[in-house]
């Protein structure tokens, strides 16, 4: 099942602190799971950075925004438990409890403004706007993760718009800085990829930078190879994306 977000649990987990008098948060988050039922590939699955599991990040996130609402306290690390305004809201029997409803306690609406640096007219249509299902740390994550592939992405539109011989300078720069071939001055630094009569062919250096971990004795026999092998295998997939021409100077039936 999909997981549930940080303001999807909220409820549930007033809901478990008002049938208790404190709880650790590592057993409340094993609560939450056993209640939504989560597969164990659900309760293992993780953050794009790989540093926590997702469903601990928004139970805990959970946690902070009712404590900062005045819902929960917590009275030891690692400990929660509800409050009399928290046993109130249960009182309510709200349909759910997610950011706006908190919104009509002032400690969060000024936690709130804290956060975003909003201030003055604008904190009503804040309070209004129905906030994100992610937690900040799924935001800034997905936010990092866009700005990366759109430069990753611009930055491969300018090679391939390089002229051949710059693209396969790079690949020799970069397995020569990754400690594989030796130097520019040597024979690694030598560009491939040129025709007899000195000409090199538009994405002929493509497939030609491809060859050269193996043009440097680079087999996948240890250490850090695979690495410059992935580089090859990704030079070779732009290759394919990319068969412009023929490598005149890899043509052996015109060296004879």
């Amino acid at each position: 099942m999909t997981l549930p977000t940080y303001q999807h649990v909220m409820l549930p987990v007033l809901q478990i602190l008002g049938a208790n008098t404190e709880m650790r948060v590592q057993v409340l988050i094993a609560r939450i799971e056993d209640g939504f039922r989560l597969s164990e590939e659900d309760r293992q699955q993780l953050l794009p950075s790989g540093r926590q599991r997702t469903i601990v990040n928004r139970v805990q996130w959970c946690v902070t925004y009712m404590a900062q609402a005045g819902l929960i306290e917590r009275p030891g690390r690692g400990v929660v438990r509800i409050t009399e305004r928290g046993r109130e809201a249960l009182a309510m029997r709200p349909e759910q409890i997610d950011v706006p409803f908190l919104m009509r306690y002032p400690e969060f609406e000024a936690f709130r403004q804290r956060s975003t640096g909003r201030e003055g007219p604008d904190q009503a249509t804040a309070a209004a706007t129905p906030a994100s299902d992610a937690t900040p740390e799924e935001v800034l994550e997905a936010t990092y993760r866009a700005i990366r592939e759109a430069t990753e992405q611009e930055l491969l539109d300018r090679v391939l718009a390089a002229p051949p011989e710059f693209f396969e300078q790079l690949v020799v720069d970069l397995l020569i800085g990754m400690g594989y071939g030796g130097s520019n001055t040597g024979e690694a630094g030598r560009r491939v990829g040129r025709s007899r009569r000195g000409r090199a062919v538009r994405h002929g250096g493509i497939a030609a930078a491809a060859r050269l971990p193996r043009q440097f004795g680079l087999h996948g026999d240890g250490g850090g190879t695979s690495q410059a092998l992935e580089v090859r295998d990704q030079v070779s997939e732009l290759a394919r994306r990319h068969p412009v021409g023929e490598l005149v100077g890899h043509d052996r039936g015109r060296h004879r």
